[in-house]
């Protein structure tokens, strides 16, 4: 709230150079005081010239929005929206009742107002209304103003809103599934208006595309040239989705309440041909992003799959995924559309890529049913599959690409790529080179359209060095790679060339294969000065998102779990860890951690808590009971319990210990020093503690160096972290 005294002259004046003013002016009204001077500022308001300039107060507009969504994002679909200044949101409300304020000033100005039904008014109040009730309590609940919703705000506005879970969805899930649908009924809604009124008022690009004669795309608007033909040709409800998938451009605010209005057509001929193939050719469109969501916001996509109810404004509660869960749907497909680009070489080995568009549109379609997602959208995508005209076996291709849309990412981040037989059962699980290089554009997709969190030069090379290798598996038909002894020749050469002092002896050949030249060089450098219990080395490098932090010191019981606990304890996410012991002792353990902030640069702090530790001077499980989390990483709640699988078919050389449990603080650490205790040591683990549930899982042998088989053994195993976590 603020305050001016200014005289009716000076407040006309400043208006003109101060746009917001100006908006503040439009919005004037009569509360109190002197009703002489209020009517001496309305009447000169009105016939101020940069009030009544209606192309210039729009092109003003459209400048201020565009800085504000960039700023502030998409209210209708991101996860934390912004309810004051995000897309979708109350100010873009407001946006619309200036404009409408502006146009009553000036005559000249036209219609404005006819550009929006009764019904278009009607949403728009009714859902501004929403937005509105949940800001004031969000500021009582927060105790505070704020005009995020973050999520440590979802659950108790829910709660004080008198939302309820319903065993599907979490009376938090539920409340943002409305505001999510209350803000993109604004944002569809203003944005359609001002789009007409930009054209109307000769701002934004000219000129025209051929069309056809059933569509006018003029000034980049798309319309119907006669929409009364639509009824006995309802075909045409997703031609013109087809021609802005193809040619880009929006849809008139004539044209998208006709489609609105048209919807009830879509139910009779939902199942004929021309329909089927128009949404397929609108999936592989260039410009398919601007036509789903725009499919999206009319209703159109929900009437033509009506399975796609489910998913419209669900959210995704995981600091990975940065949109619902039905935009993330549109924005796979999207993504897809620029690989075909990108990679052009991988897209040649498809040769069925209306099933793989299909695939990734439908994805994540079980999501709205329940769990496992995967398991339950593969039956309803082949069901869809064949209702939209796939034969049978294109139908059965499209349900095993969302069934195993999972399969790359949760082998590459969760399995040590060096052993063959990873990459060999990946081909095994694909069949044909078509398949795998489905799965991995399916991947690529999915990974970049969930969110910058999700996705980084890190994840990318796992993800390429899998579908590489198991590319090879499948085209040569080989069992074993005649790369990898070529490779360690070759560096051990040039180690035996460069490194002078004799130590290469202790160098593991695991060790070697795994480790760049470079690498082994440096940790042989830094680990010189490594002789007593306390002494420790670390190498950093910041990688994009990750940082690699090779932690090189002498080996001990525990080392693994007190390293997690001192990595909690500064607040390092790892996302990975690879541990070698030298022959001499030392231990060279290689984490990939997340640091909490951008710039993080405390690492000196994780030497001093480890020589604190190794002194006794620092107890490390209550150094991590006493840390408190970061907001984000307390913010969301989980209803899954503990899960622990043990698994002797994957790896030739480890037993791997798969944990699936809630996320919270100090996760890590209570299973390393529960996995220690039992006398197993850890040799790679691959973590993620982003998801809902986190999945962790390690490789271990027993103190002998040997594969864990005793089945008494393994129930221990299961049995303890499971203690340690509950």
């Amino acid at each position: 709230m603020g305050y001016s005294v200014r005289t009716v002259k000076q407040a006309l004046r400043d208006s003109r150079d101060d746009f917001f003013f100006r908006t503040a002016l439009l919005d004037a009204r009569y509360l109190c005081g002197s009703m002489e001077l209020f009517d001496g500022l309305v009447h000169g308001r009105a016939k101020e010239s940069h009030f009544r300039d209606m192309r210039k107060f729009l092109e003003f507009l459209e400048a201020h929005i565009a800085k504000r969504h960039a700023r502030y994002g998409d209210a209708s679909y991101i996860l934390e929206p912004d309810i004051k200044e995000g897309n979708g949101s109350l100010r873009d409300y407001h946006c619309v009742q200036w404009i409408f304020k502006a146009a009553s000033l000036n005559p000249k100005a036209g219609p404005v107002a006819s550009c929006l039904s009764d019904e278009d008014r009607a949403e728009i109040d009714e859902a501004a209304g929403n937005l509105l009730g949940i800001r004031f309590l969000l500021h009582e609940v927060a105790g505070r103003k704020t005009d995020r919703l973050s999520f440590e705000y979802q659950r108790p506005l829910a709660e004080r809103l008198g939302y309820r879970g319903n065993g599907n969805e979490t009376a938090a899930e539920l409340l943002m599934r409305g505001f999510h649908c209350a803000a993109l009924t604004v944002k569809s809604i203003s944005g359609s208006l001002r789009s007409q009124l930009a054209v109307d008022f000769g701002l934004g690009k000219r000129g025209s595309c051929p069309t056809g004669p059933d569509f006018r795309h003029v000034n980049g608007l798309i319309s119907f040239v006669d929409p009364g033909s639509i009824a006995v040709r309802p075909e045409l409800l997703m031609d013109i989705f087809v021609l802005q998938s193809g040619l880009g451009g929006v849809l008139s605010s004539h044209a998208r309440n006709v489609v609105r209005g048209s919807l009830d057509l879509v139910d009779a001929s939902r199942h004929t041909d021309s329909l089927k193939k128009g949404f397929i050719r609108t999936l592989m469109g260039r410009h398919c992003l601007e036509a789903l969501t725009a499919m999206l916001e009319t209703g159109m996509l929900e009437r033509f799959i009506p399975e796609f109810t489910t998913i419209r404004g669900r959210t995704q509660v995981d600091v990975y995924h940065t949109w619902t869960v039905d935009l993330h749907s549109v924005r796979t497909v999207h993504e897809l559309s620029l690989l075909g680009q990108e990679v052009p070489e991988i897209f040649g080995l498809v040769r069925d890529r209306d099933a793989l568009h299909l695939a990734a549109f439908l994805h994540d379609i079980g999501k709205g049913y329940g769990r496992p997602h995967a398991v339950i959208g593969a039956s309803m995508a082949r069901d869809m599959a064949v209702r939209l005209g796939f034969t049978e076996k294109n139908a059965d291709l499209v349900a095993f690409l969302v069934h195993h849309h999972l399969l790359l990412p949760d082998i590459a981040y969760r399995r040590d790529l060096s052993e063959e037989k990873v990459a060999l059962e990946c081909a095994r699980i694909a069949r044909d080179e078509q398949t795998l290089a489905m799965l991995y554009l399916l991947s690529l997709a999915d990974s970049r359209a969930t969110g910058p969190r999700a996705w980084d030069d890190w994840k990318a090379m796992l993800l390429r060095e899998l579908f590489t290798k198991s590319l090879n598996s499948l085209q040569r038909g080989v069992l074993r790679d005649p790369n990898t002894m070529i490779v360690l020749e070759e560096r051990w050469s040039g180690l035996i060339r460069e490194v002078q002092g004799g130590r290469l002896w202790v160098l593991p050949q695991a060790y070697v294969i795994h480790t760049e030249t470079g690498l082994i060089k440096r940790h042989l450098r830094l680990s010189s000065g490594i002789t007593s219990l306390d002494d420790i080395s670390l190498d950093t490098l910041d990688r994009g998102g990750h940082t690699r932090i090779a932690v090189i010191t002498r080996d001990r019981p525990g080392l693994f779990a007190s390293l997690a606990g001192i990595f909690a304890m500064n607040h390092l996410t790892i996302v990975s860890a690879q541990v070698f012991t030298w022959l001499d002792g030392i231990a060279v353990d290689t984490f990939h951690v997340i640091p909490p902030w951008d710039d993080y640069a405390h690492w000196d702090r994780v030497k001093d808590h480890f020589k604190a530790a190794c002194a006794g001077k620092l107890d490390i499980a209550r150094g991590v009971a006493e840390t408190k989390p970061l907001r984000k990483e307390s913010a969301m709640t989980s209803s899954w319990q503990p899960r622990v699988a043990v698994d002797n078919a994957f790896s030739d050389f480890y037993t791997l210990i798969e944990v699936r449990s809630p996320g919270r603080f100090g996760l890590l650490y209570r299973m390393a020093r529960e996995i220690s205790s039992l006398g197993l040591d850890i040799h790679r683990a691959f973590l993620s503690h982003t998801g809902d549930p986190c999945t962790d899982v390690f490789y271990v042998v027993d103190e002998l160096g040997e594969k864990i088989t005793d089945k008494g053994m393994i129930a221990k195993i299961e049995q303890g972290i499971v203690h340690a976590l509950t």
